[in-house]
């Protein structure tokens, strides 16, 4: 495999979300909502945000995004020490090839290296290729599950890291 995970810049930013749209709407059947893509942009351009990409020959067709947790939903204070990673998608065509596995796992190390002892993430509760993605890299469900913004059950899994039980 050619594949890199690398940080990406502003450059890749439209390749990202293209990367993201792909394989949501692949897993959900449908599109998302329109306003999403700019939402994306935002969130990309705030500081305390850090976007990975998986590159094969500058073609993305990967990403994970993580930046500090926050209590409230992710809207309230920081929680010390833990990294939410969110937006771990891989373009439909290259599911299976262990991509995802590349971005997680430089996802955690980005996050050890900011000093986070936790990382923290959600998945649908019907994505199953993603449970056994996270489970098979130390995460864990924690309990807490929410509604996303489709209505559709979210669970909470985490990983601290250092080798020390959740």
């Amino acid at each position: 495999m050619t594949v890199t995970v690398r940080p990406a810049g502003p450059a890749d930013h439209d390749a990202a979300i293209a990367v993201w749209a792909a394989s949501d709407t692949a897993r959900r059947g449908s599109p998302s909502p329109p306003e999403v893509p700019q939402m994306l942009r935002e969130r990309f351009a705030r500081d305390d945000v850090w976007l990975l990409v998986a590159d094969d020959d500058g073609v993305v067709i990967g990403v994970a995004q993580g930046a500090p947790a926050r209590d409230d939903g992710g809207t309230g204070p920081v929680v010390p020490g833990r990294c939410h990673l969110s937006m771990v998608f891989v373009a439909p065509e290259r599911w299976g090839e262990g991509i995802g596995s590349l971005l997680v796992d430089s996802a955690v190390a980005v996050a050890a290296g900011l000093g986070h002892d936790t990382v923290q993430l959600y998945t649908h509760e019907d994505n199953h290729r993603a449970q056994r993605l996270y489970a098979g890299k130390g995460f864990v469900r924690d309990g807490d599950v929410r509604v996303d913004a489709w209505g559709e059950p979210v669970g909470r899994w985490a990983r601290r890291l250092g080798g020390s039980a959740l």
